[in-house]
């Protein structure tokens, strides 16, 4: 079965960069689950409040919409090998927090990256 993803490494707490960072994340997730801006926590300023909403969003797509999850995942670029293993083996009460931590995880690599080479 495959395991929970880490959650990227935590910038520092409070930090200008860990808002931003933080704010590019939710609007990379918004932009690719061609969700409403309404439709995002308030918080956005926070990594845990962030990743609850992407599991609700996950696990409202497999209960509902299984075609349109699999096309946001091709879009975003989450790793077709470690999505096809969770749908095979993963248990089915945790299957969308183990595919919301494989979307926050690429698309954490995605922000950090254009903030490299910015």
């Amino acid at each position: 079965m495959p395991k929970l993803m880490p959650k990227p490494k935590p910038l520092k707490k409070g930090t200008m960069n860990e808002d931003k960072t933080i704010e590019q994340l939710s609007a990379l997730i918004t932009k690719d689950f061609s969700l409403e801006q309404s439709e995002v926590p308030v918080l956005t300023h926070s990594y845990d409040a962030l990743r609850t909403h992407v599991i609700r969003v996950v696990k409202n797509m497999l209960d509902h919409n299984f075609s349109l999850l699999l096309t946001a995942l091709y879009r975003i670029d989450v790793s077709e090998q470690k999505v096809k293993e969770t749908l095979a083996v993963a248990d089915p009460s945790k299957m969308a927090e183990i595919l919301a931590d494989l979307i926050l995880e690429r698309e954490m690599a995605k922000v950090l990256t254009r903030q490299k080479y910015k």
